[in-house]
């Protein structure tokens, strides 16, 4: 007479539900890792589960996922956008700004962060009717932001913003900037001949090329969210938050804040040049 049946031993990657098996015969849950390494990851240790590891983009599908739109979880997001934005945008409608040089023309050792002195530009506006906007500037290797509050979003008055940020600063630390194609920096020759830097512009719809600056406006947006009016923020007041900012510890710099690698960055920089503050006055 047979014995009782024995219960079929299961593997980790079994008690995982919601999987896919791939053509190597390997499973994978729905954020593309192996469903072994997530059950790995369920392991008891002292009588305690641990909690489930998922990545980043795997929680923003789940949450901009059709069935979980009516609990409306974006709210709960840092910029809780309605929908997700795609990473390639719209067609171009044609070059607006004079003597653009196009980001493919940019040197590409700026894309590996390890130079320091390469800028991200861009412009943060507030709620009409006011015409008050924050120009914004950030160091792509030590995601030091800069900002100035500018009257309106024109030509002119971005320029002067841009001079006064960067006429301080030395030589060889502003190397160049990335813009994208807002025409509020049609007059980045006037910054470029006054002060010896060099411009590119980004392509059209892809700000994901100028993403530390995008990251950066992110963070004022948490201080000053859209719809807010400027009208009432003074210099001092957009300065703290600046600071706060920029005195704040970030994962990708192993935990030191952008105040902290600027500063390093820009003694290592002035130890190896001679070379003194070199601009001239810009004229209205």
């Amino acid at each position: 007479m047979r014995g009782p049946l024995l219960p079929k031993r299961t593997r980790p990657h079994d008690q995982i539900t919601n999987t896919t098996q791939t053509g190597s015969g390997r499973y994978r849950t729905p954020c593309g890792k192996p469903a072994a390494y997530t059950a790995e990851k369920h392991r008891s240790q002292s009588g305690r589960q641990l909690a489930k590891t998922h990545s980043h983009e795997c929680l923003y599908q789940w949450i901009y996922a059709k069935p979980q739109r009516i609990l409306d979880l974006r709210q709960y997001l840092p910029r809780g956008k309605r929908r997700r934005t795609r990473a390639k945008g719209r067609r171009s409608k044609g070059p607006r700004i004079p003597m653009r040089v196009p980001i493919a023309q940019r040197p590409k050792r700026v894309d590996s962060r390890h130079e320091f002195g390469h800028f991200e530009s861009d412009t943060v506006i507030g709620t009409a009717p006011s015409k008050r906007c924050i120009d914004t500037q950030v160091e792509r290797k030590s995601r030091r932001l800069f900002a100035r509050l500018i009257p309106d979003k024109s030509a002119p008055a971005t320029a002067r913003a841009e001079y006064d940020i960067y006429k301080d600063i030395p030589a060889p630390a502003r190397i160049d900037r990335t813009w994208d194609n807002g025409t509020e920096s049609s007059c980045h020759l006037l910054v470029d001949e006054a002060l010896g830097m060099l411009t590119y512009h980004a392509d059209p719809y892809s700000s994901y090329q100028r993403g530390t600056n995008e990251n950066r406006n992110g963070r004022i947006r948490r201080y000053l969210p859209k719809k807010t009016s400027f009208d009432g923020l003074t210099d001092e007041d957009l300065q703290a938050i600046v600071d706060e900012i920029n005195d704040t510890p970030m994962k990708v710099l192993d935990w030191e804040t952008p105040n902290e690698v600027w500063y390093r960055e820009l003694g290592k920089v002035l130890s190896k040049t001679s070379h003194p503050k070199t601009s001239v006055a810009l004229t209205n």
